[in-house]
């Protein structure tokens, strides 16, 4: 009898050990899965924004607290990752691209054309970046292009050349194989500041349009 008692009891034990790594292993997951979620959630609100910090226009994405004294936390950390110290959205706004108008992501082994309209700014700029946010190397040593450069129409509309050879007219070599980001700088805003994301500015961003790839 007593063998049997023991016998019965180390079931016992051996089953409460089971049930007690079990219910510990499904705390770690869940405490591993909640981690996991909250960095791939801080993540993408540091990288792409959220409707409440950022806004769309096309391919075109603006921080709207970019520069702004209190600006939330996911703001700051964008601008801090990307190393800019940028001046207060009510003097200047910052857009960047990373995909073309049908959405495909710029790349530097394909050529592209942009199209645009005047921008009611003083001046503006327009700059290419590797992916990680370095700028470009190529032979020309150029990879930018600003209002006071460009070459227009007589109507001021203009466009300017993505490619990797030579192109008449406004032009930024391309090179290497990287993925790319586009970054249009406007200084001088015309329009007040609750109209600066109207018809003035964001209707008259340049479409990007992609041609042929190598």
């Amino acid at each position: 009898m007593k063998s049997r008692i023991v016998y019965f009891a180390n079931i016992v034990r051996r089953y409460r050990h089971a049930a007690l790594l079990a219910f510990t292993g499904r705390i770690i997951m869940f405490i591993a899965g909640g981690i996991a979620i909250g960095l791939m959630s801080a993540w993408y609100m540091i990288e792409k924004g959220s409707p409440l910090t950022t806004t769309y226009s096309g391919s075109w994405h603006l921080w709207t607290q970019d520069g702004n004294v209190g600006a939330d936390p996911y703001t700051l950390a964008h601008m801090s990752r990307g190393g800019r110290l940028p001046i207060t959205s009510s003097s200047a706004l910052y857009f960047t691209a990373i995909t073309d108008s049908d959405g495909e992501e710029l790349a530097a082994d394909c050529d592209y054309i942009l199209a645009g309209k005047p921008l009611d700014t003083d001046w503006w700029s327009l700059a290419l970046y590797k992916h990680d946010g370095t700028s470009i190397s190529n032979k020309s040593q150029r990879s930018s292009i600003n209002s006071g450069t460009l070459l227009r129409e007589n109507n001021g509309n203009y466009k300017i050349n993505l490619a990797r050879t030579v192109r008449p007219g406004n032009w930024i070599e391309l090179a290497g194989g990287q993925q790319l980001v586009l970054m249009l700088r406007l200084y001088g805003i015309h329009a007040t500041k609750d109209a600066q994301r109207s018809d003035s500015i964001e209707q008259n961003l340049p479409i990007i349009r992609r041609q042929d790839c190598h």
